[in-house]
């Protein structure tokens, strides 16, 4: 037997047509004509957050039926493990179906399952489920099994696109309200869009649809509604049996002292706020967060790699932030994000100079880390660097140096 995986493919088309799937077709028949016994295995949820969006339902049997006709001679599909998430019945009825037939009727199987799981819920459940994948396909995103709610934020997970999604789901609950059963269900259904809500607000921050807010003293506050919606989230989830919200095993208890800290950690109103950063050496896209405005934007970095971090990878980061008028400056303070299990490392030395006329620089600070040693557990890491003069400057370069792999920073100024 010869095991491929599909590990890499996106999940928004189908195997067959998805031009990004073109090397997994390519080794599906260079492997299909040297053996009679090959097996997949593939992948049906999203593994960094099974509770999240992600509307693969349509490509199920497109992917079941390719790997048929491609003389794959067995597959092993990986979804939840110990779990449930978002569509874990619906998706484990139609999967079994498929595993017997690739051919099968999946419109047919739906109308068989749906009606008996959800009751009167189904039309609204069925008007959800092809709203978000019209989007998804509207928007040409990659449907990654190790993406996040949040790297969506500006296409087909926006805030006015979510609220799109929950009126339908809205009637769902609302048409089976005097059935507990079919309540539950629905409600387990209602989670990802939850999920999705609360998740992008650590990412806005202080900005509209983030957890915090500015009052006009200038103190920050916890937005009105955020903590009721992490209570009734990790109650939800709880009472649908939901263990763990990830494939490594981030428990419901656990999400809820994550967010315990944030809250208190709370917002970093320092002097450059908002303040417009260049990248004179260009930051990875495929870390691009809020572009540079993620290293001025008063939120703290947290750990998750997808967002609120900016990523260098292979290359120094340089960036100049403009404080857009001379401030006497007492120190610079840096958050990176360690996490070796995706190739995120500190940096070797973070250099500090400052300007008043965008030429001529002086150095005013720097650090020198220690090499790093074998570490798989993520780790922010905030580092106050105190700058040497009290003259007025209005320029900050920043440089960071000698990174084994990928850079991932978040910055403020004090």
């Amino acid at each position: 037997m010869r095991g491929l995986s599909s590990i890499d493919v996106d999940r928004a088309k189908p195997i067959a047509s998805n031009p990004r799937a073109a090397s997994f077709r390519n080794d599906v028949v260079g492997w299909a004509a040297l053996t009679n016994q090959l097996m997949v295995w593939d992948y049906v949820v999203q593994f960094t957050n099974y509770v999240s969006p992600f509307p693969n339902l349509g490509t199920l049997q497109p992917n079941l039926n390719y790997f048929g006709t491609n003389k794959v001679s067995g597959a092993f599909i990986q979804g939840t493990e110990n779990t449930v998430g978002e569509f874990s019945a619906l998706k484990a009825y139609l999967l079994a179906k498929l595993s017997w037939d690739p051919k099968a009727d999946i419109t047919k199987a739906k109308a068989e399952f749906m009606p008996s799981y959800y009751g009167k819920a189904t039309p609204f459940i069925n008007q959800y489920i092809a709203q978000i994948e019209q989007q998804l396909q509207r928007s040409g995103r990659v449907l990654d099994i190790y993406g996040d709610p949040v790297t969506e934020w500006n296409t087909w997970l926006r805030p006015d696109q979510i609220d799109n999604y929950s009126n339908p789901l809205e009637n769902a609950a609302a048409s089976v309200e005097t059935q507990p059963d079919f309540l539950k269900r629905v409600q387990l259904e209602t989670l990802p869009l939850e999920f999705a809500v609360l998740q992008q607000a650590r990412f806005y921050g202080i900005e509209k649809h983030g957890l915090f807010e500015v009052e006009e003293g200038g103190n920050w506050t916890v937005r009105s509604n955020i903590e009721q919606k992490i209570a009734h989230f990790i109650e939800l989830s709880k009472n649908s049996n939901v263990k763990t919200l990830q494939e490594d095993g981030l428990s419901i208890d656990n999400y809820a002292q994550e967010w315990n800290k944030i809250i208190k950690m709370g917002a970093i109103l320092h002097a450059g706020i908002n303040s417009k950063v260049t990248a004179l050496t260009p930051f990875d896209t495929e870390y691009p967060a809020k572009g540079t405005h993620t290293l001025t934007d008063g939120t703290y970095g947290y750990n998750n790699f997808q967002y609120n971090y900016l990523g260098w990878y292979g290359n120094d980061m340089e960036v100049l932030i403009d404080l857009s008028q001379s401030k006497m400056l007492d120190a610079l303070s840096i958050g990176f994000l360690e996490d070796q299990r995706h190739w995120a490392f500190l940096p070797s030395h973070i250099s500090i100079e400052l300007s008043d006329d965008k030429q001529n620089f002086i150095k005013a600070g720097e650090m020198n880390m220690d090499p790093p040693e074998e570490n798989y557990t993520k780790e922010t890491h905030r580092l106050n660097i105190k700058l040497t003069t009290k003259d007025r400057f209005r320029y900050i370069r920043v440089t960071t140096i000698g990174a084994l792999d990928l850079v991932l920073i978040k910055g403020c100024i004090l």
